[in-house]
């Protein structure tokens, strides 16, 4: 066999590195676009593991070849190594923004909502006019982030969506663009730092006096341990529709962390799912804490408009917010569905993912138990959540 393509095989399997020689990488390149054409669904992913491995502008080239192959598990690995490419791979997302594949196409779009790309304008403006909701909803997001003149327009007619996910976000973009809310700054995935060690925060005493002050109560809740909360929702169910709305509105991403916590404990203790929008608003908040305290209410008080918020927990750098969020999303979809979110994580190193991952799979594969003639399952007794998240890795 020629060196090259011995050393071709090499690189797909993951022994060797390629070659740096300008006419050897392009030679093997050729041969990656070859089994584009011609090859296998197995030659063609090991085409796609050298092209990854090659990397850089000539790379990212061949690799746009892959992209309307039918198989849509070579068109997923396209989409990782565009990612693992870092900047370099946002011509390859922007085209499967677009892809026929609605997991795929939302996976693309979130990558690019991260940073917040311009380039992805006019792609985005189409996507508001797909058959799919989620890709609606995911596209006017987008806009609202990007902004720019005229994009005011479009995305207000989609504030009469039927979809209600849809509508609300068109809501929020519309509001961004004429300056009613803040815009995010990117975050480049490609230059992400390792978070600083984190411990879950310890509890506070519940006080022989509750506070009168709304914000307190909400604070309060936020702060004591989990058997101390249903004392404090007691006064705060007792307040008007009004003011629990106001009192749960009162949490900012990135604000007070208690206050973060607190709205999320009411709203799911309470099962207020009017109250997803604010809720959904505090998924990407700095503290962990919160972010669990988030997945844990949406799993409760979740809408199909959440899914793709939940998704990016999935790849989050504590283990506990990456559990919580495939808890979530057990919770809110089909076991199907489930599967093709939960490839995010399925070479996830750590223990306590793995532990449930391997759970959840074990639920999908065990057949369906008969109940005896007359017998009914209690509601709320379909699937136990956990008490306290899972610790850490540090």
């Amino acid at each position: 066999m020629d060196p090259l393509n011995a050393l071709y095989d090499q690189v797909a399997a993951g022994i060797a590195s390629p070659p740096r020689d300008y006419n050897d990488f392009k030679r093997m390149l050729s041969r990656a676009r070859y089994a584009a054409r011609k090859g296998t669904v197995e030659e063609q992913q090991a085409a796609i593991t050298v092209i990854q491995a090659i990397g850089g502008h000539w790379a990212m080239s061949a690799l746009r070849e892959f992209l309307s192959l039918p198989d849509v598990a070579v068109r997923q690995q396209a989409l990782e190594a565009a990612v693992a490419e870092g900047e370099g791979g946002l011509l390859i997302l922007r085209d499967l923004a677009e892809d026929r594949d609605v997991p795929l196409a939302l996976s693309a779009l979130s990558y690019l909502r991260k940073v917040v790309d311009r380039g992805t304008t006019s792609r985005a403006r189409r996507l508001m006019k797909a058959d799919d909701p989620r890709i609606r909803q995911a596209a006017v997001e987008l806009l609202g982030h990007i902004g720019g003149p005229g994009m005011a327009i479009p995305a207000g007619r989609l504030i009469q969506d039927l979809d209600q996910g849809v509508s609300d976000a068109a809501k929020e973009a519309y509001a961004r663009l004429n300056g009613e809310l803040p815009r995010d700054e990117p975050v480049p995935w490609w230059s992400e730092t390792v978070p600083e060690p984190w411990q879950p925060r310890e509890d506070v005493a519940l006080p022989e006096v509750l506070p009168e002050e709304h914000r307190d109560l909400l604070s309060l809740i936020g702060s004591v341990a989990r058997a101390d909360r249903p004392v404090v929702l007691e006064k705060i169910a007792a307040l008007s529709d009004s003011d629990l709305r106001a009192m749960i509105r009162m949490a900012r991403a990135d604000g007070p962390v208690e206050l973060g916590i607190g709205a999320c404990v009411v709203a799911e203790l309470l099962e207020r799912d009017d109250q997803v929008v604010p809720i959904r608003r505090l998924l990407p908040d700095r503290s962990p804490d919160v972010r669990i305290a988030c997945a844990e209410a949406l799993a409760v008080i979740g809408k199909p408009s959440v899914i793709m918020g939940l998704r990016d927990l999935l790849t989050d750098p504590y283990p506990s917010v990456r559990c919580a969020g495939l808890r979530a999303l057990h919770t809110l979809l089909p076991a199907d569905e489930l599967a093709r979110y939960a490839r995010a994580i399925k070479d996830d190193s750590d223990p306590s993912v793995k532990a449930l991952l391997a759970e959840i799979r074990g639920e999908a594969a065990a057949p369906p138990s008969i109940a005896a003639p007359g017998a009914s399952q209690p509601q709320g007794e379909a699937e136990e959540r956990p008490s306290e998240p899972a610790q850490p890795e540090t």
